[in-house]
């Protein structure tokens, strides 16, 4: 939701935020909810990034001047901006994240530790607020400790103190259904979801919040229809969020919510261009049709859906995956079909980017591991066949909770 000049205008203001975050000892912080940070636009909006900017400018300037008279203090602000420098990166990572400071702080407290030490005052006097500055940390890190030690109290804090962060409330309201109240977590929701229709985070977990409660009515699948159909991001999640769906819908686990009414949200899913990427969604979105099919017990649709998914991403460990899925439900004539596909297209398989999955990549194949693992699925496939085994029965699933990802990307 932001431009890289906007990044740019913004970084200064985080980067003053990270240095009074880390120089005020605080008990609670935003934590790990901050996607709405305010960006800014341009130097005067908001009014404080033409300031943030010249004083960090300043900050860097006074560091080299002071290099030879305070070498510990120009160090320290040097070394936080250069640390800070190491953690950009040409990939679009969120504009604030506190795990970031780890390494640029490492030296922030040396020119303190100086100063004190250098103090004109008595040795006493020297190591009583030494002693104070350490037990005030001790404090505030006893009191964190205490509250990351109770996560429905802290998720509820952290939305409280985060009421404009999606992220924040969707946690909150999964902490509430995870303790029995999900009556608490859809009236936390429902509000917030009316306010912003196109916000994926909030409609999901709304979803998951009336599913542990009282259902699903006809008004929200419909109102969940067009969430996906308007949405402005949130591919990944819902193509995660669609498969833990497809299996409460199968099992009848959540009253109004079934394999149609999810058919129906793929169906306006694809609709959005936002959320429809071109290079891997076609291949996902006919995967997700598979498993309906499979639901369906229509495993001749399902093994069709299936191939062109794998058709879209040629790989062995999809090919594998999406076999065992056809074969854990009965369907073994359907994954040796699958396998054979597979066979047949295998020479489009890609290959991977410079960097561990690369190298990951050349492991596995001097290992010979994938040909080796379908031989034998291969090989499990036909002795199934051959017996005439039953279908196995289903696996309960687990409860539809929309996840909430914590660091990367914004999707």
């Amino acid at each position: 939701s932001w431009t890289i000049g906007q990044r740019l205008l913004t970084e200064p203001r985080v980067l003053i935020d990270y240095l009074q975050l880390l120089l005020v000892p605080r008990s609670i912080s935003t934590g790990l909810y901050n996607d709405d940070y305010p960006v800014s636009v341009s130097l005067w909006q908001p009014i404080t990034t033409l300031p943030a900017i010249v004083l960090l400018i300043g900050l860097i300037v006074l560091s080299f001047r002071l290099r030879k008279r305070a070498p510990a203090l120009a160090a320290a602000l040097l070394f936080f901006f250069a640390g800070h420098l190491l953690e950009s990166s040409s990939v679009p990572l969120e504009i604030y994240f506190e795990h970031r400071n780890y390494l640029p702080a490492l030296l922030l407290f040396w020119p303190i530790a100086r100063g004190l030490v250098n103090l004109k005052i008595s040795t006493t006097m020297r190591c009583g607020l030494a002693a104070g500055l350490l037990a005030l940390c001790a404090v505030t890190t006893w009191q964190r400790a205490s509250l990351w030690g109770q996560p429905e109290l802290l998720s509820t804090l952290l939305a409280r103190q985060n009421p404009d962060s999606s992220r924040a409330q969707a946690s909150a309201a999964i902490s509430q259904i995870i303790a029995g109240h999900p009556e608490q977590a859809v009236l936390r929701l429902n509000p917030l979801w009316r306010q912003r229709p196109r916000d994926l985070q909030i409609a999901l977990n709304y979803v998951s919040a009336t599913c542990a409660w009282r259902g699903l009515s006809a008004g929200d699948a419909e109102a969940i229809s067009a969430s996906f159909r308007h949405a402005d991001k949130g591919a990944l999640l819902v193509r995660k969020w669609m498969n833990q769906a497809i299996e409460i819908a199968a099992s009848q686990q959540c009253p109004g919510l079934d394999l149609a009414v999810v058919k129906s949200w793929l169906s306006a899913a694809a609709e959005n261009p936002n959320i429809s990427d071109p290079r891997g969604h076609q291949a996902s979105m006919a995967s997700l049709y598979g498993q309906i099919a499979i639901r369906e017990q229509l495993p001749d649709q399902a093994l069709a859906y299936l191939n062109e998914a794998l058709a879209g991403k040629v790989s062995p460990e999809i090919a594998g995956g999406q076999a065992a899925l056809l074969a854990s439900n009965g369907y073994y004539a359907q994954a040796l079909k699958h396998l054979d596909f597979y066979e047949s297209v295998k020479g489009q398989v890609g290959r991977p980017g410079v960097g561990m999955p690369r190298l990951h990549a050349i492991v596995l194949a001097r290992q010979g591991y994938w040909p080796r693992e379908l031989s034998l699925l291969r090989a499990k496939l036909e002795a199934e066949i051959a017996a005439g085994s039953s279908p196995p029965k289903p696996v309960p699933k687990e409860t539809l909770l929309a996840p909430t990802p914590r660091s990367g990307t914004a999707n």
